[in-house]
C-alpha cells in the first residue's frame, strides 16, 4: 500500500520482519552451539522450503536472490555448527544487515514513485486551482475535481473534498457512496456525482483539468499531466468561473447548506446495494413528498452486436464473446427526446481488472470515469443533446459470460432542477 509521493510500500511485511528477527534473537540468545542433530533438522528443513519455492512461480523473486538466500542461510547454521569459528553473533549481525538492507534495496528499487519533479509540478496545479475558490471561515461548501494525486487530495490542499483514503473510513460513509452510484472501495471514496448529490452535498465548485497539447508543451518530462476521471457535461458544458494556468473552475449549481432540516421518512428511508437509479428516486420522493422520479427509466432505441452473442434466448442480457481471437463489443444506441441529462448504470460485472479487460466508450471515445469499482455506477452519458445520436459501447476482451442485466438508461427530471419556493 503507498501513497505519493513516497508511500510505505509493503509496509506489514515490514514490520512482520523485523518482529520475526526479533524473535529468532530471543530464541538463538539461549543456544551456544547447535548440535549435528540439530543442524541437520535446520539443513533438511531449509532444503525442502528452497525445494519447494524453487517449482513455484514468484515474480518478485529471481534465481540470483534465491541463491543468495539459500547461501546467507547456509554461512549462519555453519558458524553455529562449527566450533571453531570466532565471534558468531558478530557474522550473524552483520549478515541480518546485510540481508535486510539488500531486501529494503531490492524492494523499494522496484517501486515506481511519482518523479519529484511531476509531483512539485502537481501540487502547484492544485494549489492554483484551490486557492482561489476555497472557503473561509465564514461560509461552507465542497469542492469536487475531476482528478486527482491522491485520494487525500482535499485533507493535503486543505479544502472540504468528498474523496478520502482512510483505514478509519466509515463502512456508511463507502456504503452511501457506492449506493448513489460513486466510487467507493476499501477503505476510499471518490465522488462523481449528480445535480441531486452535488445539492446534498454542498458541492459548489467542479476543477477540471485543461488538456495538454505538445505545440504548447513539448517537454513534459517535469510535468505532472492530469487526465480527466469524471464525465460531468452539464457542468462542464458552463463557462468557467475562474481559469487557472493548466485548470478551469466551473460553479454547479443550486446547493443546500452545511446543515437542513429533512422529514422522518427522509431519515428512516433505505438505500439498496446496486440500485443507484432506485436510490436517488427514493431520496427524492421522501424529501418532498412526491410521487414523482427523479431518474425516469428508459429503454436504448437499438443494442447492436459485434463479435457477441446470447448464449441462452432464457438471458436475454446476457452476452458472450463468439471469436476469441478480438474483443466484441455491445453498443446501446439513444438518441435523446429532450434537452435533460441522460444517465447510465454501469454494473459491477464491468469493473476494469488485468483479467477482466473491459473498456467503456461513448460515441467511439473512452468514456472518462473511474473505471474500478465494487458497486453499480452513475454515470451521465448525454446533456442537452435533444435529437443527437449517442452510442454507449462495452468493449470485452474476454471470454466469460457478461450480464448486464443491471445496465440501465435514465432521464433526468428537468423540474427537480428548478428553484420552488
Amino acid at each position: 500500500m503507498g501513497q505519493n509521493p513516497a508511500g510505505f510500500f509493503y509496509r506489514f511485511s515490514w514490520i512482520i520482519a523485523f518482529f520475526l528477527v526479533y524473535l529468532a534473537y530471543l530464541s538463538l540468545r539461549e543456544v551456544e552451539r547447535f548440535t549435528a542433530k540439530e543442524a541437520s533438522i535446520l539443513f533438511v528443513g531449509m532444503a525442502i522450503i528452497f525445494g519447494t519455492v524453487q517449482f513455484q512461480e514468484h515474480s518478485f523473486l529471481t534465481i540470483w536472490q534465491r541463491i543468495a538466500t539459500l547461501g546467507i542461510f547456509m554461512i549462519m547454521l555453519l558458524v553455529l555448527f562449527w566450533t571453531k569459528a570466532k565471534k558468531p553473533w558478530a557474522v550473524i549481525a552483520v549478515l541480518t544487515t546485510v540481508e535486510l538492507t539488500a531486501n529494503a534495496a531490492i524492494v523499494q528499487s522496484r517501486v515506481g514513485y511519482t518523479d519529484a519533479y511531476k509531483y512539485h509540478d502537481a501540487v502547484l496545479q492544485l494549489k492554483d486551482a484551490i486557492n482561489p475558490i476555497r472557503p473561509d471561515d465564514t461560509d461552507f461548501y465542497r469542492i469536487n475535481k475531476t482528478f486527482n494525486l491522491s485520494k487525500n487530495d482535499p485533507f493535503m490542499v486543505d479544502y472540504p473534498g468528498l474523496s478520502v483514503f482512510s483505514s478509519n473510513l466509515e463502512n456508511s460513509t463507502r456504503d452511501l457512496f457506492d449506493r448513489l452510484g460513486n466510487n467507493g472501495i476499501n477503505a476510499t471514496t471518490y465522488y462523481q456525482g449528480t445535480p441531486l448529490q452535488d445539492a446534498l452535498f454542498s458541492v459548489k465548485y467542479l476543477v477540471a483539468p485543461k488538456p495538454v497539447y505538445t505545440k504548447e508543451y513539448p517537454d513534459t518530462s517535469k510535468m505532472y499531466v492530469f487526465g480527466n476521471m469524471v464525465t460531468r457535461k452539464d457542468i462542464t458544458s458552463k463557462e468557467p468561473v475562474y481559469e487557472a494556468t493548466r485548470t478551469k473552475t466551473y460553479e454547479t449549481g443550486l446547493i443546500l447548506p452545511i446543515a437542513y432540516g429533512v422529514n422522518d421518512a427522509t431519515v428512516n428511508v433505505k438505500l439498496e446495494n446496486h440500485q443507484p437509479i432506485q436510490n436517488h428516486n427514493k431520496i427524492v420522493q421522501t424529501m418532498g413528498a412526491t410521487s414523482e422520479n427523479y431518474l425516469t427509466l428508459l429503454a436504448a432505441n437499438e443494442v447492436k452486436l459485434d463479435n457477441m452473442e446470447v448464449p441462452d434466448s432464457s438471458k436475454p442480457e446476457t452476452y458472450k464473446r463468439v471469436d476469441s481471437s478480438k474483443p466484441g463489443t455491445i453498443t446501446y444506441h439513444l438518441v435523446p427526446q429532450s434537452s435533460e441529462d441522460y444517465w447510465v448504470s454501469i454494473p459491477q460485472k464491468l469493473s476494469h481488472t488485468n483479467k477482466n479487460k473491459v473498456r467503456i466508450l461513448l460515441n467511439g471515445n473512452t468514456y472518462d470515469f473511474q473505471d474500478k469499482f465494487q458497486q453499480t455506477q452513475l454515470i451521465q452519458v448525454a446533456h442537452d443533446s435533444l435529437g443527437k445520436a449517442v452510442d454507449l459501447t462495452i468493449e470485452i476482451d474476454t471470454d466469460d459470460e457478461y450480464n448486464l442485466s443491471g445496465l440501465r438508461l435514465a432521464r433526468s427530471n428537468s423540474a427537480f432542477s428548478k428553484p420552488h419556493d
